[in-house]
Formats: structure tokens, C-alpha cells, sequence
């Protein structure tokens, strides 16, 4: 298992995942305060937003991931993702900020840690401990 290529290519893609989706936020505010104008309680109001949707929905992706559909899951989140992100510089309007960031959560529910580990214990159950220790010590 500590030599399982996959294991270790979704461990790299957790962490750039997580890097561009959910780490991005804190690491850019200040510099969308200054681009926007718009106030920090405005700008963390999005990304509350996004956690609430991704709680929310995360019981759905599970579901999916239960059904076999995990790879095409987290793929196609992670992709999303980031097709959302990089729409942010061309936003005008705060409202576009909070829907773009309630999308964002969508997509945060099905390519993050919980998916990810739904999905390591989906594929590789019983034997699912050691995958999930590469992603959590990698990611």
C-alpha cells in the first residue's frame, strides 16, 4: 500500500486541491478587500457560504461515492473548483462573489477530505487505514 501510485497521486491532488479551494480564501482576502473594496465581513460571508453548502450537500457525494462514483466525483469537483476560482478576478458585484463561493461549496463537498476518505474506504476496504494515513500525512 505504501507504494500504490494512486494512493499517492490522490494524496498530491488533495493537497493542491485543498490548497486552491479551501486555503486560497484565507491567503487572499486582504488582497480582495483591496481589488473589490468590499469590507472582510462581506468577503468571509462567501466563504461561510461555501462551508455551509458543502455540510450540507455532504451526504449527497457520499451517497455517490457509495454508488461507485467516486472517482468521477472528485474529478469533476476538483475541476469545477477550479474553473470557479479563476472566474473571481472577472466578478463586479458582491452578489457574484456569494453565488460563485456557494458554488465553490458544492464543489467542496465532493473533492475534500470527507470524500476522499469515503471514497480510499469505498475502493479499499478493510484494508483502508494505511491509504487514508498517506493523504492525511501528504495533504
Amino acid at each position: 500500500m505504501w507504494k500504490n501510485p494512486k494512493v499517492w497521486s490522490l494524496a498530491i491532488a488533495e493537497t493542491i486541491t485543498w490548497a486552491g479551494i479551501f486555503y486560497l480564501f484565507p491567503a487572499m482576502m486582504m488582497r480582495w478587500e483591496a481589488y473589490f473594496g468590499w469590507s472582510r465581513v462581506e468577503l468571509t460571508f462567501g466563504f461561510t457560504g461555501a462551508l455551509i453548502i458543502s455540510a450540507a450537500t455532504g451526504v449527497f457525494a457520499g451517497r455517490l461515492i457509495d454508488r461507485g462514483h467516486g472517482r468521477i466525483l472528485m474529478t469533476a469537483s476538483a475541476l469545477a473548483g477550479g474553473l470557479l476560482i479563476a472566474t473571481l478576478p472577472l466578478l463586479q458585484q458582491l452578489w457574484q462573489f456569494y453565488l460563485i463561493w456557494l458554488l465553490i461549496g458544492f464543489t467542496m463537498a465532493g473533492c475534500l477530505y470527507e470524500p476522499c476518505f469515503a471514497f480510499l474506504t469505498h475502493v479499499y476496504y478493510p484494508k483502508s487505514k494505511r491509504p487514508i494515513i498517506i493523504v492525511t500525512l501528504v495533504a
